[in-house]
């Protein structure tokens, strides 16, 4: 029998049986956030035996929870994390110490730096819109078509549209010339590379090492961009000794190399290396915006890791490099609040649902209601539409993965840091599209209306553009600047939710009925 790997890097905190156990850990930060708002859902999310299929009430009621003033919903933010650094550790060498020790202590060792140049010269007299969909590029009004298109079947909101289209009227913000954008997984198929690339952007590219990254490199020689990867270089060290005194420097022959052979040096891990890719991402570009996204996403537990990492470069960039902006994609498959016009339309549809609704209902398990009674704030002047995108397929590592990163942009924002984190549909990635059982599913979601599959590469250039607008617009919900009823709503705005937050019924309800109308498309 084979031992198991040596753990290494980010790694979930061992439990009282020395396991590392992600229930046991997942459920301290949900305790920990949720003990400054109420302190009895606290206790009861912790009595929880069945967390795997149960812990979507526990999330919810703290979503709910947090909807009582922005005061309440920045103090759950803020313990949640302080409860993820309190816990999580890192693992080098056979050492343990906690994440956050490893990156207050990990300050010197980073990476070398190579650059790879577009082929092509950008005419910035021809900065527009393109975005592929169904097969075909389409162009300015085209696209903007579609997406209008779009927002009135109900997959995406109206303030979508109304974003692409006064991003058509400014072409100047398309000009990316004085930003640099860091890709925290910059092989996802998500992430905007190709479209950033297109406009003539400075791209930095943190992936782990791959040919995947040959790929990137092949798109950046076909495009007007830069491409900045981090590299294991050959080092070379010179020594001068003036007056008895050694002075040294460092620096990586990648002159003259060819692509494949610096590609072949080129990658980090976040898991493993994140001290030294913040202490990288410290240096690169000086004098120039990072504009960082996070955009790994990993099966499992793994995800929750991967989270975890970003979230402490991106912390320790925006500390010591202040002017940063953040990006993410945020998930329809979460607890937030949504927009009054999208939680009345999805109760419309429920009264017009065609008659096999219920027959499928009674045969395969109930299906619930996407409307859920509204929320009021503390003070009872407010009602909020909560939205409850948690599924027990994806299950709580998911939900704690991306809560995280919610909890990063609420607070970050509340900092001053302009914060992009629109909310992305459920797509046709490589990675969903393998598992022929999600494939089908994903299919067959598409019968109940107005629910979509994107394809990938659709979805990625409009999120791409979504950031673009949010970069651009001083009025966008992303700039601190533009006052938020509640910190929680920065997640209403420019959905590109795929039909979920007008559909009828809950996506976790629809599991069973959208894989058997698979067979049928």
């Amino acid at each position: 029998m084979s031992s198991k790997a040596t753990p290494s890097g980010v790694q979930f905190p061992t439990d009282a049986k020395g396991q590392r156990s992600t229930t046991s850990a997942g459920k301290k930060i949900w305790a920990a956030a949720a003990s400054p708002v109420d302190q009895k859902a606290a206790d009861a999310l912790t009595a929880e035996k069945d967390w795997r299929h149960k812990y979507g009430k526990h999330v919810m009621a703290l979503a709910d929870l947090q909807m009582k003033s922005p005061e309440v919903a920045l103090s759950a933010a803020r313990a949640g994390l302080e409860s993820v650094y309190s816990s999580f550790e890192f693992i080098r060498d056979g050492k343990t110490s906690k994440l956050s020790e490893a990156m207050d202590s990990l300050t010197s060792e980073s990476f070398s730096t190579g650059t790879i140049q577009g082929n092509k010269t950008l005419d910035p007299a021809t900065r527009k819109i393109v975005m592929p969909y169904k097969g075909k590029t389409q162009e300015s009004a085209d696209v903007l078509k579609t997406v209008t298109m779009l927002s009135a079947a109900g997959a995406l909101e109206p303030d979508v549209a109304a974003a692409m289209t006064e991003l058509h009227s400014h072409p100047e913000w398309l000009d990316l010339s004085q930003k640099v954008f860091v890709l925290i997984g910059a092989t996802s198929e998500m992430c905007p590379f190709k479209t950033l690339m297109s406009l003539g952007a400075t791209v930095v590219a943190i992936a782990r090492p791959s040919k995947r990254l040959n790929k990137l490199v092949e798109q950046t020689r076909s495009s007007p961009g830069t491409l900045i990867l981090p590299l294991s270089a050959p080092q070379v060290r010179l020594l001068l000794s003036i007056s008895g005194v050694v002075l040294s420097w460092k620096y990586p022959l990648t002159e003259g190399m060819s692509d494949e052979d610096v590609c072949a040096l080129a990658g980090a891990d976040v898991l493993t290396q994140a001290p030294e890719i913040r202490n990288w991402l410290l240096s690169v570009a000086p004098g120039k915006q990072l504009v960082i996204g996070s955009y790994i996403y990993l099966d499992g537990e793994a995800h929750v890791r991967a989270s975890v990492a970003m979230d402490a470069i991106v912390s320790g960039v925006c500390k010591g490099r202040p002017g940063c902006a953040l990006t993410y994609l945020a998930t329809p498959s979460n607890g937030y609040p949504i927009p009054q016009e999208a939680y009345d339309d999805s109760k419309k549809r429920l009264k017009d649902v065609p008659w096999w609704h219920g027959l499928m209902s009674t045969v395969l398990g109930r299906f619930d209601k996407t409307a859920r009674p509204q929320v009021p704030s503390a003070d009872g002047s407010t009602q909020f539409c909560i939205f409850d995108g948690l599924t027990v397929v994806q299950g709580p590592n998911y939900a704690l993965a991306k809560t995280i990163q919610n909890w990063r942009c609420m607070l970050a924002r509340e900092e001053g840091v302009l914060v992009s984190a629109n909310m992305a549909p459920a797509s046709k990635t490589d990675s969903v599209m393998h598992v022929k059982t999600v494939a089908q599913a994903m299919s067959g979601m598409e019968a109940f209306e107005p629910l979509v599959a994107f394809d990938a590469d659709t979805a990625a250039a409009l999120m791409a553009y979504l950031l673009i607008y949010d970069l651009g617009c001083p009025t966008s919900p992303a700039n601190p600047a533009t006052k938020l009823d509640h910190p929680m709503m920065l997640f209403s705005s420019l959905g590109v939710h795929g039909g979920m937050w007008r559909c009828p019924w809950t996506m976790n309800s629809l599991g069973k009925a959208s894989y058997m109308m698979g067979f049928f498309r």
